[in-house]
């Protein structure tokens, strides 16, 4: 630089002045922020937008590390840029997926370890104002809370290992992720206990908001199965939680039944025995003891319905050899069993004079009130002078 000054000694006096070009600078900022900040005339020039100015930061990830960034500003067409520690370009957006305005950079995969640069700037030059800068670092979402199974009204709940009358269910789940931005959605298996988990969801909700709770109707459930399930969380970037099955029961076990089509139970004819105490009576045998003793005969038989979860009896009608079987009286109903259990069911007689002949026959009914058919014992005759089925002394 030269100094002249008229009539000075020394005039005109050179002086070297040395000029040093700086990068910008480029604050270091943590994931999972927001940075509020302007774009001013005094900030540095956007290398890669020409008469744009920027504002840069820089980031450290890993590999492997998910980076999304989202630029929005009320006072200008914001645009962002990705450059790695050496100043090469990586990615670049305008808008954002469906909008114009803001600007995004979604589910960058980090290459390496180390500083990343993110640049806030403008798409139209010279372009300044306030705004808003997100740095996420994806991460999985979380377990589902409060998960419920529920019959087609969506809020009456069925309960563990209870029967649903409907071929028709609903699931429902809390569902939360760390990046609070994110949108999640519930995933189920749902199986028929006599398969395994695979891990392939078989139903899938819309998405939801974080905190917001997600239900899942399922249709077309097989009647009288058995069903378990369990749910995760997923978000849009493929991510999902781990699995939680519902019921805090064995996986082999079903969590609920479906019996939309009410059945009738069955009794085997063949399996029908008589006894007193734990002595068989034979067709036509009698029962011991002397004459005038009070005697009890104990019938039995095995039962089935094809309905889950229903409670079993035998219900029996003993009439003398004399008397035809009417269905109302001398009925004898013994204790509920399972499906596929063999029911009992006992009858007390006292002969004063010189005993009687009997014959009977059972049916099974259920705690709905349904009943089989009616099945006589002995593979006699049953008509008003029937044959003996067994003899009271």
């Amino acid at each position: 630089m030269t100094i002249t000054a008229p009539g000075a000694i020394g005039s005109p006096k050179t002086v070297t002045v040395s000029f040093k070009i700086k990068p910008c600078d480029a604050p270091t900022i943590t994931a999972d922020t927001v940075v509020d900040a302007a774009i001013g005339v005094a900030d540095c020039g956007a290398p890669d937008r020409a008469g744009s100015l920027a504002k840069r930061y820089s980031l450290l990830a890993n590999v492997g590390d998910t980076l999304s960034f989202r630029l929005t500003s009320p006072s200008f067409d914001a645009y962002l840029t990705l450059h790695d520690s050496l100043g090469t370009l990586l990615s670049q957006n305008d808008n954002c997926p469906g909008f114009t305005g803001p600007s995004c950079i979604l589910e960058f995969p980090a290459p390496g370890t180390g500083r990343y640069v993110i640049e806030a700037t403008t798409a139209a030059a010279a372009a300044t104002g306030a705004f808003s800068l997100s740095a996420v670092r994806e991460r999985p979402p979380s377990l589902p809370q409060a998960i419920g199974q529920f019959r087609g009204d969506s809020t009456t709940a069925i309960g563990i290992g209870a029967t649903t009358p409907e071929s028709v269910a609903v699931f429902k789940g809390t569902l939360n992720d760390p990046n609070l931005r994110d949108s999640v959605r519930l995933e189920l298996e749902v199986v028929q206990t006599s398969s395994p988990f695979s891990g392939t969801a078989s139903h899938q909700s819309s998405f939801v908001g974080v905190g917001q709770t997600a239900w899942i109707r399922a249709t077309g459930l097989v009647e009288n199965a058995g069903y378990h399930w369990r749910a995760r969380t997923c978000d849009k970037t493929l991510r999902c939680s781990a699995w939680l099955s519902f019921g805090a029961n064995s996986d082999a076990v079903a969590d609920f039944f479906v019996n939309a089509i009410p059945e009738n139970p069955a009794i085997d004819a063949f399996s029908l025995n008589q006894f007193n105490g734990a002595v068989a009576i034979p067709v036509g045998g009698g029962t011991g003891g002397g004459l005038g003793s009070a005697q009890t005969v104990t019938f039995k038989a095995t039962v089935t319905d094809p309905d889950p979860g229903d409670v079993l009896v035998l219900e029996v009608e003993s009439q003398p050899t004399n008397t035809a079987f009417d269905g109302a009286t001398n009925l004898y109903r013994g204790t509920g069993v399972a499906s596929g259990s063999t029911a009992a069911a006992a009858a007390g007689y006292s002969v004063a004079l010189l005993g009687a002949n009997y014959h009977w026959r059972a049916r099974a009914c259920d705690q709905t009130a349904r009943c089989s058919a009616w099945v006589s014992f002995g593979g006699n005759s049953d008509v008003v002078t029937a044959a003996t089925d067994f003899h009271v002394p």
